[in-house]
């Protein structure tokens, strides 16, 4: 907003171009406006991260355990299914 010699040719697109105009206007007004939301986004990916991050295996035991429950769900739904070792992951055998 700073910059006075940015053009609207600079914009990458309309309506960025306009959220600039309306910026360089009203500077409380569009701050009052935009940092609200821009904040409350931030907060939100930084909550999501942090549960992301929460639910993540640990230990290698943690790492063990989910790799030999993934491995269960695996052969059961192959055995389900009647493919054979790698059918279930790349499909089964195309006939000539």
């Amino acid at each position: 907003m700073c910059d006075q010699s940015t053009q609207e040719s600079d914009a990458p697109n309309p309506g960025v171009w306009a959220l600039l105009q309306r910026g360089r206007r009203n500077r409380n007004a569009f701050y009052g406006q935009l940092l609200p939301k821009a904040l409350a986004a931030q907060e939100k990916k930084f909550q999501e991260e942090e549960v992301r991050v929460k639910d993540e295996p640990k230990s290698v035991q943690e790492h063990l355990a989910l790799y030999q429950d993934l491995m269960a769900q695996y052969e059961a739904k192959k055995r389900r299914l009647g493919l054979g070792e790698m059918d279930l992951l790349h499909g089964p055998p195309r006939s000539g």
